[in-house]
């Protein structure tokens, strides 16, 4: 079942037949073929040029939350404190360590959020 000719694919492509793929997911959609089933395993790496500018982004978007969550309501700031304390691992399984770092990170947000919310000159 598999549509892409061989000799069309990038070399060293490997992709995954709809056979492997079904019984490989337990879901309820687990007869879906997937549509990224047959992208590649691999991803391009970034240059330092592109991870650079990531960072940048990602910094950016950060303070932007920040400002936002500053802005938000006692209510929502605990709905934030709440979803980073949902994406910890669930009891029996193995803690990963991004996942953890993530939901601290979500707090320490939420902080820095609470924090601007005091300062005189940014209030509302």
């Amino acid at each position: 079942m598999d549509s892409i000719p061989q000799d069309a694919r990038p070399q060293g492509h490997q992709t995954q037949s709809s056979d492997q793929f079904e019984n490989s997911v337990e879901s309820p959609a687990a007869g879906f073929v997937n549509a990224f089933a047959e992208a590649p395993r691999c991803p391009i790496p970034l240059t330092p040029i592109e991870q650079e500018q990531l960072h940048v982004r990602v910094i950016a978007l950060e303070n932007l939350v920040v400002a936002l969550l500053s802005t938000a309501t006692d209510e929502q700031l605990d709905c934030a404190r709440d979803l980073a304390a949902y994406i910890a691992p669930r009891t029996g399984a193995t803690s990963h360590p991004l996942t953890l770092h993530a939901a601290a990170e979500m707090l320490s947000i939420v902080n820095r959020a609470k924090r601007l919310r005091a300062t005189p000159q940014l209030g509302k």
